[in-house]
């Protein structure tokens, strides 16, 4: 396989996923090298680790794993790379290859549900390794900073910068697709919610579709058709789980009131268009999407296994009857609650993680 070897002669190296898939990480990406370039810093390049075969833009590398490991171990001449992504096994290589060459690393936790007690005696010594050998570390949230420093981490590598930009820095080449449009016209309340993925965690639905479901179930009993639901699920990795929901909302006559979009598209401008948003994750870190419905002024309703940002509706993790009362306590109290949304609660964090890379570079 033959790599496109610029990558190892950037300044700066980010290492993560780059849209397509769209997702919390690989939107920060995005939005982060937007920011660089808006501040004329040029000396920069991504590797797309998503293993998305589409074509990326300039400065912007993808490739088996492997061989770019192997291309940056022989080649390596960036001062700094950032990892974003969640794996210990290349965190430890890339802290070897940053020592090997005189670079340094940075890693950013967009969460931690990671369990360490229950590894292996030889993945414990990695991620004491890690944690004791990196650079830096950006945590999203005092969540993942309070599990840095847990795990070893010294507390004076760690910045807790959440990884929101504001959607302004993105260029808006995607437009709502037209079928997003029709339903938005069909119904008269939107509640939207989205997920990376189809995912498992403590064997429960991570991102809470299926409570996204039983939602409008009830809500089409007691509102009528004037309630519609927007998913976003870029990806569908899991065709079973998959199946069976789309069976529950026919079996729950929602298939008119719950719209499934599987398109690698922006979500930000359906959340602006939206009544409201939901997170209703059994685990989390700090979610982009929480405060970018806080920027437009969307109520957010999000469960409480996390410190969510302020302004944010709390309802108690996987509780049904707790989650439909907040939802309808927005509908009924809509303007209030809109009113009450202080924009300043979703500030835009690119210039804290701009001045981190000078320092770090520096």
């Amino acid at each position: 396989m033959k790599i496109n070897k610029a990558f190892t002669k950037s300044k700066l190296l980010i290492i993560g996923p780059y849209p397509p898939p769209i997702g919390g990480i690989s939107i920060h990406i995005k939005r982060s090298i937007n920011f660089l370039i808006q501040k004329n810093f040029s000396d920069f390049s991504v590797l797309d680790d998503s293993g998305s075969s589409d074509n990326k833009c300039n400065n912007v590398y993808s490739g088996h794993k492997i061989f770019l490991l192997l291309t940056l171990l022989l080649k390596c001449k960036n001062s700094l790379i950032h990892y974003h992504s969640h794996n210990w096994i290349i965190r430890f290589i890339l802290i070897i290859i940053a020592k090997f060459h005189g670079s340094k690393v940075c890693f950013t936790f967009h969460s931690f549900r990671d369990n360490i007690e229950s590894f292996n005696v030889l993945k414990r010594l990695i991620v004491k390794y890690v944690l004791n050998h990196g650079d830096h570390f950006i945590a999203v949230s005092k969540n993942e900073k309070e599990k840095l420093i847990k795990y070893g981490c010294d507390n004076d590598k760690v910045s807790v910068i959440p990884a929101f930009i504001n959607p302004s820095v993105e260029k808006e080449e995607d437009l709502i697709p037209s079928e997003v449009e029709d339903f938005m016209k069909t119904h008269k309340i939107i509640i939207t919610a989205n997920a990376s993925g189809l995912r498992f965690f403590n064997n429960e639905d991570l991102y809470g579709i299926d409570m996204c479901i039983e939602l409008i179930i009830s809500l089409k009993r007691k509102l009528g058709n004037k309630v519609g639901f927007i998913f976003l699920l870029p990806q569908i990795d899991n065709e079973e789980y998959f199946e069976k929901l789309c069976l529950k909302i026919e079996e729950g006559d929602i298939a008119n009131n719950f719209l499934f979009i599987t398109k690698k598209i922006p979500m930000f401008p359906i959340i602006e268009k939206s009544t409201m948003f939901l997170r209703p994750t059994n685990s989390d870190g700090d979610a982009i999407s929480i405060r970018e419905s806080l920027y437009f002024k969307v109520p957010a309703i999000a469960s409480d296994v996390v410190k969510r940002p302020e302004g944010t509706i709390i309802f108690k993790n996987r509780d049904q009857q707790d989650l439909e009362t907040k939802v309808l306590d927005v509908i009924n109290n809509f303007q209030n609650y809109k009113d009450g949304i202080i924009i300043s609660n979703s500030k835009d964090y690119a210039e804290e993680l701009f001045q981190l890379y000078e320092a770090l570079i520096k």
